[in-house]
């Protein structure tokens, strides 16, 4: 048997053809927060609606960072989860065509990871120990920080290095009337009730959550005032 990957280049100009509106806001969200604490080289096995995605994440020479990798058939899913340990190390170098993988060299695969990337190879072991009474694919990330800074809870996370510690980041709201607040008031405002902005899932979408409760914010664009969104939070809360 051969597993099959089509070369996979994700632009968050762009929305990819394989790609639903919300998975592609939440690959913006994972590449984001890559870039900003430092991810390059964090990976990812992400099952998307019509494929699989095994990418990669790294900073190109032009500063913008991209995701890189195989887009796989979804009917091939089971089997490229299954044999991921070892097909890892295919994005350790950039894709230069279509993946042709015959699963009868996954333990020379095997062997060539331990050499090349041994902290990613003892994450994949632990990936094999947990999964192995499980056959239904997830998406699962190996990333190189503490998992938190990617507040997704939508993926099972294996740290490839130890973690570093994880830096608090909450979005808070500025006052209401934040057009006359200075920018060190902006800095210490508090709100009550708790109230966060949670960053979009892979198959979900922007939350707001308050307390116990949560409310979907919908889509958010990459670049945004910031008053004008937070009165548009403020206007979803006060409708609750």
């Amino acid at each position: 048997m051969t597993l099959t990957g089509f070369p996979f280049a994700f632009d968050p100009a762009e929305k990819h053809r394989l790609l639903t509106l919300e998975e592609h806001e939440g690959l913006c969200c994972l590449l984001d927060r890559a870039q900003h604490y430092g991810g390059a080289g964090d990976m990812f096995f992400l099952c998307m609606s019509t494929c699989s995605l095994l990418v990669r994440i790294s900073p190109e020479k032009t500063g913008a960072w991209t995701a890189h990798g195989y887009a796989f058939q979804k009917t091939q899913e089971p089997w490229v989860w299954l044999y991921l340990p070892v097909l890892l190390g295919t994005l350790l170098a950039p894709p230069s065509g279509e993946l042709h993988f015959p699963v009868e060299n996954a333990d020379a695969a095997n062997a060539w990871l331990e050499r090349h990337d041994a902290p990613l190879w003892h994450s994949a072991q632990q990936l094999i120990r947990d999964s192995a009474r499980h056959m239904h694919a997830y998406s699962i990330g190996f990333t190189h920080l503490p998992p938190e800074v990617y507040a997704d809870d939508g993926i099972h996370w294996y740290t490839v290095e130890p973690a570093k510690e994880a830096e608090e980041h909450i979005i808070l709201l500025p006052p209401t009337d934040a057009a006359h607040t200075t920018e060190a008031e902006l800095d210490t405002a508090e709100v009550s009730d708790d109230v966060r902005i949670v960053p979009p899932r892979i198959t979900k979408t922007w939350r707001i959550v308050r307390g116990e409760e949560k409310y979907k914010l919908g889509t958010v664009e990459q670049t945004s005032d910031w008053y004008p969104f937070a009165d548009r939070v403020r206007s979803i809360l006060s409708d609750r």
